[in-house]
């Protein structure tokens, strides 16, 4: 098997693991604490596309001047090699665009926790709100009178049980 056909082969199983996610992606919108754990294998995988998409304009600008159309112009068969370079340069270009843009909504979900959707992030928060209360109430102990983060629903508190 030639390293073309390798290549190729690669390229469409990524292209059906790809058809997969899309596929499954409604799963997201259920489950917002998974977007990290997507997101992130998004971002390195868009970094080894950018190089492969690098390498391909690397082969039509190096090779270019060989290109023929299937009617046999070199002419046009080059002049085409140099447009569609330019063409996968731009493309290079949105796809690092595209990888900073998730790297920043990685960096940022990763920090969230989703108590309606994981129990014991929940649970964790709930117990550092009460550890944060006590701590208030040791330094301040006027604090009992001021309601709290976690008897206030509408500040985005968490509901005791």
């Amino acid at each position: 098997m030639s390293t073309a056909t390798d290549l190729a082969e690669i390229a469409r199983a990524i292209a059906e693991q790809a058809e997969k996610l899309d596929r499954a992606r409604g799963a997201l919108r259920e489950h917002p604490e998974q977007v990290a754990d997507v997101v992130d294998p998004l971002v390195g995988m868009l970094l080894s596309i950018d190089r492969v998409i690098d390498a391909a304009g690397t082969a039509f600008q190096e090779h270019g001047a060989t290109a023929v159309t299937t009617f046999g112009d070199q002419a046009r068969g080059s002049a085409r090699v140099m447009f569609d370079g330019g063409l996968l340069t731009a493309a290079s270009d949105q796809v690092l665009s595209l990888r900073n843009t998730l790297m920043g909504v990685s960096a940022e979900s990763s920090s969230l926790v989703w108590p309606e959707h994981d129990p014991l992030a929940a649970e964790e928060l709930l117990n550092y709100r009460r550890f944060l209360e006590q701590r208030e109430r040791q330094l301040d102990p006027d604090a009992e009178s001021r309601p709290t983060a976690a008897e206030s629903p509408k500040r985005g508190g968490v509901e005791r049980p």
